[in-house]
């Protein structure tokens, strides 16, 4: 946060690619790669591992930020869609779908609403959406919130979890990451296994 205060995410990743310029790179993939997810998944942790300057001398894909794209953006290859709270129609509009290597993290679905509801109602940082959303909940008993926020939940969450879930079932450059194995035991391994498909 106290960075954040100071600078943007958007001009931290201008900063970031202008820099890696000066980073040799051992082997130019040839694909794109789209990190993919839903809220509470721990997408800013993985956006900041996708980020390291490492890996782009093991790949020469600079990293941009989802949520930092310009209207019509887009990329033919060489690029780390990161934190990409989308479906997979926006996000092969972005990049090319026969040249990305995407995955999507996915979250038991009672785990990620118990989370997403304490975070909306208590912890995020405000935003329009979070605002809408405490607004709405203020004078609601807890049953009522609970009924609001499912309805938010399902509207926001489940058509992009199954559009996901659906593209990793048709086409092998995609895959489904558990953020249980994520955060488990086997994390390293999990890591091993991403970037394997996105072939770092």
């Amino acid at each position: 946060d106290l960075v954040r205060s100071v600078i943007e995410v958007e001009a931290e990743y201008k900063i970031r690619r202008l820099s890696y310029n000066l980073i040799p790179v051992k082997i130019r993939a040839e694909t794109a790669v789209a990190h993919a997810c839903v809220w509470k998944t721990g997408s800013q942790w993985i956006r900041l591992v996708l980020s390291d300057p490492r890996l782009y001398h093991f790949c020469g894909r600079k990293p941009y930020v989802w949520a930092k794209l310009k209207q019509n953006e887009s990329f033919d290859r060489n690029v780390c869609l990161t934190a990409s709270y989308a479906t997979t129609d926006q996000v092969f509009q972005v990049v090319p779908k026969e040249k990305t290597r995407a995955f999507f993290v996915i979250r038991h679905p009672a785990h990620l609403f118990a989370s997403w509801y304490v975070s909306t109602l208590v912890t995020h940082r405000l935003n329009p959406g979070i605002l809408e959303m405490r607004a709405h909940c203020e004078d609601l008993p807890e049953e009522g919130r609970v009924e609001y926020l499912l309805g938010r939940y399902e509207k926001e969450f489940l058509g992009t979890m199954r559009a996901w879930l659906e593209e990793a079932h048709r086409s092998e450059n995609t895959i489904i990451v558990r953020f249980e194995d994520l955060v488990g035991a086997e994390g390293l391994q999990v890591w091993r296994q991403i970037f394997d498909h996105i072939e770092i």
